[in-house]
């Protein structure tokens, strides 16, 4: 990508090297001609080109440029559409916009075969060739196009000494940011905060007793791979979508879960996961509930409480509203459909705004720049 865009002639004395092909050859003085890997505004002018190309030909191909604008993540581009006939013709915009740039799109991926036989040439080069059960990483989720399913990328542990260094390493490689493995990252967090409440050292080993927690822990991470939830919130356009969300804590934890709910004309509900958050509680909150006082000197009173909130689609935050517009085909079908929102506390769960479109549209592609 970045060797298909052209710096400026007055700007190109700042990229220049002295080069030679081996020690006994006298110093050559080289200056790059184009965008150059390494150099800190190199991801900034990528990004700066291609949105300035977008804006150029916007009257052209509104929906190629929206997609530049929005979707694309520096050198991949993840979109789709409902219809397979909008997807068609957004690939279509997308390549001949980019062909204006002399950006070439590659390794198409789709839950779709059909798409790729219509819309985009299928030769070697450009298409992604996958097995049925091969997944690929769509800004670090696996994907899984043939089932259009999203799943973890579950690390290959090898034998390590068990220090608190190597265990937090290990811990740090497990990439879950939609929450899917939530009920059993949640076990490594505790662990490693009983390693600090013991006091141990980096490079220290830890206690055996903390050992046979981790070894049962890791022993156990291979059965994760089994574990997928659908890409597609929905079977088909909604009449009523219901945003949900439970909640619950323990003197170690506590952790939120938000689900959609939906109903068709005619077809049955569907429930689908949206996202789930699990944190640890504090150390010093734990040991006032040992002593059975907050650390404010409060006595704590044993209970669970639960809360709902009903909000209409109009005034509902801006992660559910994004959700569910993209769940309509026009604007007839948008008016016409009915939204109710129940949630406990949705607005701490953070959703990143780079995993709403993964989610969004029932015919999904990805493409990658060639170069």
């Amino acid at each position: 990508m970045f060797r298909t865009i052209l710096v400026k002639e007055e700007q190109r004395p700042l990229q220049r090297i002295l080069w030679r092909d081996s020690k006994s050859e006298p110093l050559k003085c080289i200056q790059l001609k184009t965008v150059t890997y390494g150099t800190k505004c190199a991801p900034y002018l990528a990004c700066r080109t291609l949105r300035m190309l977008a804006g150029q030909h916007k009257e052209e191909y509104p929906e190629a440029a929206d997609i530049i604008e929005s979707e694309c993540y520096m050198d991949d581009f993840l979109s789709g559409a409902d219809t397979l006939d909008q997807a068609q013709q957004v690939c279509s915009q997308l390549i001949e916009v980019l062909q204006k740039g002399n950006f070439v799109l590659h390794k198409w991926t789709t839950n779709e075969p059909q798409l790729l036989t219509n819309a985009v040439s299928t030769n070697d080069d450009t298409v992604y060739d996958f097995t049925p059960s091969a997944a690929v990483k769509t800004l670090g989720v696996k994907w899984l196009p043939q089932s259009d399913a999203l799943t973890t990328a579950i690390p290959e542990l090898q034998q390590f000494e068990l220090t608190k260094r190597n265990i937090l390493s290990a811990i740090a490689k497990i990439y879950d940011p939609i929450g899917i493995l939530a009920p059993t990252v949640i076990i490594a967090k505790i662990l490693m905060q009983d390693i600090w409440k013991a006091k141990i050292d980096w490079d220290m080993v830890i206690p055996e007793d903390l050992q046979r927690t981790w070894l049962e822990f890791q022993a156990n991470l291979p059965e994760l791979k089994n574990i997928n939830v659908p890409r597609y919130y929905f079977s088909d356009i909604p009449t009523w979508i219901t945003l949900i969300g439970f909640s619950d804590a323990s003197a170690k934890t506590f952790g939120a879960v938000v689900y959609f709910r939906a109903t068709y004309p005619n077809k049955e509900p569907t429930c689908s996961l949206v996202m789930a958050k699990t944190r640890k509680a504090n150390i010093k909150d734990q040991i006032a509930r040992d002593d059975g006082k907050r650390p404010d000197g409060m006595s704590l009173i044993p209970g669970r409480m639960g809360r709902a909130l009903v909000w209409d689609a109009t005034c509902a935050d801006t992660l559910a509203a994004s959700y569910i517009s993209a769940t309509t085909t026009s604007k007839q079908a948008r008016a016409a459909a009915n939204y109710e929102f129940i949630t406990c506390g949705v607005e701490s769960l953070g959703l990143p705004d780079k995993f709403k479109d993964i989610l969004k549209c029932q015919h999904r592609f990805t493409a990658d720049h060639n170069g």
